[in-house]
């Protein structure tokens, strides 16, 4: 029997996918320089992009919970924080999430030919991981974002885990949410790994990635490491009751 890999037609759906991203490069453009120079523009565009991405390659998206309410009555930002197991995650928060999201990204991705075209477009932010001072330099530039612009994902395992769990936390995001005085929305996935794991193109569809969305911690809320551990906690009891309940 031919795995899904060795099927004509996957590969078919996968290049129009890459075509798709790329002439999606010059439609954000467009929408920048259309709204002036607006990266909120740009990120709503995005928005649709990662649908239309995540439908293309057959990808199904099934979401156990959701208690995020949104923005009601008002513009508010939040900071949104992510177990992290493939390149996939950020397509499906993009297409999961109802406001102008932006992300923080380790620098090297910013070298990678159209998808740093998309980093820029939609204002998303750059981390040295490498350097202490622009790191902190870095998380400033944050700060300000999350006061005046826009909302933000980050991930903080800090790297894509290879199995099927959730990794150590940094506690990075709580100074960030602190700062910026911004709510912490947890999002928990699980199965972006085993659709494509890490540092391949290949992908199996087969099955549904699974998302719950936790309701926003307010940042008056978080204290220090042991609020970044209880937060973990959470991220386990959630990711081992999507397990339970997954019908694979």
């Amino acid at each position: 029997m031919k795995s899904r890999f060795e099927n004509p037609f996957y590969w078919v759906r996968f290049g129009a996918a890459i075509v798709y991203f790329i002439v999606m490069c010059f439609v954000n453009l467009l929408v920048f320089l259309a709204s002036l120079f607006n990266h909120r523009a740009v990120c709503n565009c995005m928005r649709w992009e990662a649908v239309g991405l995540l439908a293309l390659l057959g990808i199904r998206v099934r979401i156990m919970e959701n208690m995020f309410p949104g923005t009601p009555g008002k513009k508010t930002n939040f900071l949104f924080i992510s177990n992290h197991q493939s390149m996939l995650d950020i397509l499906v928060i993009l297409s999961l999430v109802p406001v102008p999201l932006s992300f923080i990204a380790k620098k090297e991705l910013f070298w990678a030919p159209f998808l740093n075209v998309h980093l820029w477009l939609a204002g998303c932010l750059s981390i040295d991981r490498n350097s202490l001072k622009r790191s902190y330099r870095d998380i400033k530039r944050a700060v300000d974002v999350l006061k005046r612009k826009r909302s933000l994902i980050m991930f903080p395992e800090g790297t894509r885990q290879t199995e099927d769990r959730i990794g150590p936390f940094k506690a990075g995001f709580l100074k960030l949410a602190q700062e910026a005085g911004v709510s912490v929305v947890p999002i928990v996935m699980r199965g972006t790994g085993k659709v494509m794991k890490k540092k391949s193109m290949k992908m199996d569809t087969r099955a549904a990635i699974e998302v719950s969305i936790a309701a926003p911690i307010p940042s008056s809320s978080l204290k220090g490491a042991q609020s970044a551990e209880e937060i973990r906690k959470l991220f386990i009891r959630t990711y081992e009751k999507m397990r339970v309940q997954s019908p694979r």
